[in-house]
């Protein structure tokens, strides 16, 4: 039987899930661009091209039009548009370093999903039969489940947009003020809440895991590192790092900056897996330390002290 032929690329750029994926990005530049002049018809048309996420989707399989094109565009339009809404309330909130970090974390783990699932050759960044983590697979292979997530966030940001009078409001006496709003926002909040926080908790174990999966590929760590030993110590090492660039003062000030973070990151790791530190690993807490420590040590934390 005679290979089927490819689709042209023409033809791809005009599969129907793809045409919405354009028709919502015009409607989110429309949305963003009078957010401030009329609140309830950007959170409307914000509202509708999130929904439209789920039918571009619903369209690709029932058309047989799945295409890596359109699954690139469906993500970089979600993440950008949660982007933009995630920049507007820290303008309007205090602090809004809040609504910052919540950006950088929510596009740095979809990246390293996206680019770790082209990485291992699966076709899918919802292909997760490989993870341990039960939270993890249960949110890629439950739509339901994924969805509750993923509305909740767009959900809970929408109402802190429409609930911000002022230009800089209060993030906390906000949501404290909720009480005195109708029942809408009081039933809202809370749910969406609770699926927000479960949507932020899968952003964290998408970076832990993919950053691992990229050390793992690059030969720059065993596999035999307990994933535990390894978060624990990322995290640990990043906050090290990161007050070490604080105190920094010309070429001197980095370079004792660098001896500094170097020697509290022994001291840390040390203390970190040795004694009862390490019951939960099954390795020993030398071979943790040695592989982790050393792939840290030279790849990712110390070039960025170092620039």
């Amino acid at each position: 039987m005679a290979e089927k032929s490819r689709p042209s690329t023409l033809s791809v750029y005009l599969y129907v899930p793809n045409i919405i994926g354009y028709v919502r990005i015009l409607m989110n530049c429309y949305a963003f661009a009078i957010c401030f002049k009329d609140k309830y018809l950007f959170s409307l048309l914000y509202f509708v091209s999130f929904v439209c996420d789920a039918l571009d989707g619903w369209f690709a399989r029932k058309l047989n039009q799945v295409s890596t094109f359109g699954a690139v565009l469906d993500m970089v339009t979600d993440r950008i548009s949660t982007a933009c809404l995630l920049v507007v309330l820290s303008q309007v909130y205090r602090p809004g370093l809040t609504f910052l970090s919540l950006l950088a974390l929510d596009i740095a783990s979809h990246w390293l999903q996206m680019y770790s699932t082209f990485l291992v050759g699966k076709s899918s960044h919802k292909d997760v039969k490989d993870s341990s983590n039960w939270l993890f697979k249960l949110y890629y292979r439950n739509r339901k489940f994924m969805g509750y997530c993923c509305v909740s966030c767009e959900v809970l940001y929408i109402i802190l947009f429409l609930l911000a009078n002022n230009p800089t409001e209060n993030l906390i006496q906000v949501l404290l003020n909720v009480s005195t709003r109708n029942w809408l926002y009081k039933t809202l909040l809370p749910l969406s809440l609770v699926g927000w926080a479960i949507k932020q908790l899968i952003n964290i174990i998408q970076v832990v895991q993919k950053t691992m999966v990229f050390l793992i590929l690059s030969n720059d760590i065993s596999t035999n590192v307990c994933l535990k030993c390894y978060a624990m110590c990322i995290l640990k090492l990043g906050f090290l790092c990161a007050t070490s660039c604080v105190f920094m003062d010309g070429d001197t000030g980095i370079q004792d900056s660098n001896m500094r973070f170097e020697s509290e990151a022994d001291d840390v790791l040390v203390n970190e897996f040795k004694g009862d530190n390490a019951s939960h690993c099954s390795h020993s807490w030398g071979s943790c330390l040695t592989y982790t420590y050393s792939c840290l040590h030279s790849s990712m934390l110390l070039p960025f002290v170092e620039m």
